[in-house]
């Protein structure tokens, strides 16, 4: 029996969102199998790293003079504490291990400042008490013309359910929204216009899902399929129209729609994926567009989507009892899906950062231990004439922030250009952020230090009489 299930079950209770896809697709952990080729050679890759690493150090052990460490101790003090740096392979491996490290620590950075941005961040909408239900309706049975009449019954049943504030049905979630796009320029103008995200929602939906009205009026009952066409713009589409207003007039080509009075400006949503910049949008009217796929949208003051099952349900059957029972989530869980790629990119990463950041630590404190062992006589001698402990204590933790600087320099500016791969996954905050490239330096600079302590202070400790008579 495979034990990557019930590892994968035990992942997923620990952080639900790195078993989720993108899209809020729950991944199932019993089709998981280990590919014993990716274990096979990440051992064989192991075991010869570990090898190539210790053919030096054999080497100068079988080659060491041992005649040269019995006699003043020269052997010992010519690797001392002046000659470790970044030309011998011990400081080498260091800067490097370090660098390494910190290469995963600042995109790890970057991606929880990116999360907590776009936590905090207002996305347009209020999906809080939001619950949704998406509606087919059999071509076959509804052509257009009853396609707008059974919506509108079906937003009655719901407004009229006790605890609903508000009803609605609109083409497209602010969250995994499948949507089109179409050229859109003021009519009669010769400008090639912009391309806008296109939307079909019925009255009352930007009230319903909390997006702001800024200008103008919602879609409402004057607004017939046999009157002027009307559209209602986002705040960015209008900016991007040179600044159109209620009153002006566009066209819309994807749509076959020459001319349409624009009644209203709305804020702008980051239809499909939160993280990015809101297209330019523009809403039509059900009535005049009627559409067979979409969602029931309904706000209440309840906390879960639960309880308005059975509302939904009941509107939706009074009507046509053989549609098909309708599912009913909260938005905000689909928002919380939509988050779980940048909250399970950040804890991977973190780990693997984390991780690698032990191992640096180690790196640091066992050169430094080395450094301090073979450097006894010259410390001795040093603290014979006149070195202070402190003295010391500070020769070494300039050694130990020196390896940080050209490491956590280097470390970073790796990591940075490394996250350039994961814009998609950042939000508010650019891979060059400069706050982050100071925490991952100061990360390096205190890594080092903690690294130092135990070998600065032994090597404080060192009694220069007892080095000196052994001399």
């Amino acid at each position: 029996m495979s034990l990557v299930p019930e590892l994968l079950t035990l992942l997923g209770i620990a952080e639900p969102s790195v078993l989720t896809a993108p899209f809020g697709t729950t991944f199932d952990p019993t089709g998981w199998r280990l590919d014993w080729t990716l274990v096979v050679t990440a051992v064989l890759v192991s075991a010869a790293v570990a090898v190539a690493f210790s053919v030096a150090p054999t080497l100068r052990t079988t080659r060491a003079d041992t005649a040269g460490f019995l006699h003043t101790g020269a052997g010992i003090t010519a690797g001392g504490l002046r000659r470790l740096g970044l030309t011998r392979p011990g400081g080498l491996l260091v800067a490097f291990e370090m660098a390494l490290a910190l290469a995963l620590i600042a995109p790890a950075l970057l991606l929880v400042r990116s999360l907590g941005s776009l936590v905090t961040a207002d996305l347009g909408f209020r999906p809080q008490g939001v619950a949704t239900a998406p509606l087919h309706l059999p071509a076959a049975r509804y052509p257009e013309s009853a396609t707008a009449a059974f919506v509108a019954g079906a937003i009655e049943r719901l407004a009229h359910t006790p605890g609903i504030e508000a009803a609605s049905w609109t083409s497209c979630l602010p969250v995994d929204c499948a949507f089109f796009t179409s050229a859109m320029s003021l009519a009669g103008s010769r400008d090639t216009g912009v391309i806008a995200s296109v939307h079909v929602v019925a009255p009352e939906a930007f009230r319903t899902l909390g997006i702001p009205l800024l200008q103008g009026r919602d879609f409402g009952a004057e607004d017939r399929p046999s009157g002027p066409a009307v559209v209602i713009l986002s705040e960015h589409a209008a900016k991007a129209l040179g600044g159109a207003a209620t009153g002006a007039r566009v066209a819309v080509l994807a749509t076959g729609v020459p001319s349409a009075d624009v009644i209203g400006i709305v804020g702008d949503v980051p239809y499909g994926d939160l993280a990015r910049e809101p297209l330019p949008a523009v809403y039509l009217t059900l009535a005049q567009r009627p559409q067979a796929e979409g969602f029931l949208i309904a706000r209440s003051s309840a906390p879960s989507p639960t309880p308005l099952a059975g509302p939904f349900q009941r509107g939706v059957e009074t009507l046509d009892p053989r549609l098909e029972t309708l599912t009913v989530s909260s938005l905000e869980s689909r928002v919380d899906a939509n988050v779980a790629r940048f909250r399970g990119a950040a804890w991977l990463l973190g780990a693997a950062a984390l991780l690698a950041l032990l191992l640096s630590g180690v790196g640091v404190y066992g050169v430094l231990s080395s450094l301090v062992a073979r450097s006894v006589p010259e410390i001795g001698t040093r603290m014979a004439l006149g070195a202070s402990p402190r003295a010391i204590r500070r020769s070494i933790g300039r050694t130990a922030l020196g390896l940080a600087a050209v490491g956590g320099a280097a470390g970073a500016a790796l990591g940075m250009y490394g996250a350039t791969y994961l814009r998609s996954y950042l939000y508010g905050v650019r891979p060059s952020d400069a706050p982050t490239f100071i925490l991952t330096l100061t990360i390096a600079a205190a890594l080092a230090v903690t690294a130092a302590l135990a070998p600065a202070r032994r090597a404080s400790r060192v009694d220069p009489m007892v080095v000196l008579r052994c001399e």
